[in-house]
C-alpha cells in the first residue's frame, strides 16, 4: 500500500475510536445514574493516571527496535511484552493491596472499592495491549491494525452497552471493560506473534530487556507529563 493509503487507514481507525468513545459516553450517561456514572469514570481515571509512568514509553520503543529486524523480531516483541506485563501486575497488585482503598478515600467515594478488582484486571491487560499498534506499524501490517481497531471498538460498545442496559451499575460496566480488555489482549497476542514469525532467536533475553528499558525510560518520562496533564482537570473535579 502507498504511504497515503496507510495514513488514511490509520486516520480512519483513530476516528472510529473517537466515535466509539463518544458512543459509550452517550450510552452510559443515559443508562447510569449520575453517581454511578461518576464512579465508572473515576475507576477508569485511576488507570489513566497510573498507566503513563508504568508504561515507560515501551510501546514506542518498538518503532525503533522492530523495523528491519530479521534475526530476533519475536524476541524483541516478547521482551517488550514482558516489561509491560510486569508494569500491569504492579498496577493490579497495588490496587488490590491498598491503592484502591487510597483512591476511594481520596475521592470520598466508597463505591470505588467494589470496582477496584475489575480495574486491576483491566490494567493488567491494557498495558501489554498498548504494544499492539506499534508492533503492527513496525511490521507494516496497517490493514490488520485497522481491522482490529474496528472490530474491537465495536465489541467494546456492544459489551459495555449491554452491561449498562441489563445491570445499570458501575460494577457491571467496569467488568465489561475488563472482559473486553482480556479478550482483545488474547487476539492481539496471536496477531503480534504471527507478525514476528521470523528469525532464529525467539526467546527474550535479559540483555534485550535492559536495552529496551534504557531506551524506553527517557522516552516514557518525557511523555508521562503530557499524559498526566490530560487527567489533572478530571482529578481535581473528582476531589471536589
Amino acid at each position: 500500500r502507498s504511504l497515503t493509503a496507510k495514513t488514511l487507514l490509520l486516520a480512519f481507525g483513530k476516528i472510529l475510536a473517537a466515535f466509539a468513545t463518544i458512543g459509550i459516553t452517550a450510552i452510559l450517561a443515559r443508562l447510569l445514574t449520575i453517581q454511578d456514572y461518576a464512579t465508572h469514570k473515576q475507576a477508569l481515571m485511576i488507570y489513566a493516571l497510573v498507566a503513563p509512568p508504568l508504561m515507560l514509553g515501551l510501546p514506542k520503543a518498538l518503532y525503533f527496535f522492530l523495523p528491519g529486524e530479521k534475526e530476533r523480531p519475536r524476541a524483541v516483541l516478547l521482551e517488550n511484552i514482558c516489561l509491560l506485563v510486569g508494569g500491569g501486575l504492579i498496577f493490579g497488585l497495588a490496587l488490590i493491596f491498598g491503592a484502591g482503598d487510597f483512591f476511594a478515600r481520596h475521592f470520598r467515594n466508597p463505591a470505588l472499592v467494589d470496582v477496584i478488582p475489575m480495574i486491576a484486571v483491566y490494567g493488567v491487560c491494557m498495558l501489554p495491549l498498548a504494544a499492539f499498534s506499534a508492533c503492527m506499524m513496525a511490521t507494516d501490517r496497517v490493514t490488520t491494525l485497522v481491522r482490529f481497531q474496528v472490530t474491537s471498538q465495536a465489541g467494546l460498545i456492544l459489551i459495555v452497552g449491554a452491561a449498562a442496559y441489563v445491570y445499570g451499575n458501575p460494577a457491571a460496566t467496569t467488568s465489561a471493560y475488563a472482559i473486553w480488555a482480556l479478550a482483545a489482549l488474547n487476539i492481539a497476542m496471536v496477531l503480534m506473534l504471527k507478525a514476528t514469525n521470523e528469525g532464529h532467536q525467539r526467546r527474550p533475553t535479559a540483555k534485550g530487556i535492559r536495552t529496551q528499558l534504557s531506551y524506553g525510560i527517557p522516552l516514557g518520562l518525557a511523555a508521562m507529563f503530557g499524559g498526566l496533564s490530560a487527567q489533572i482537570d478530571k482529578f481535581m473535579v473528582s476531589l471536589m
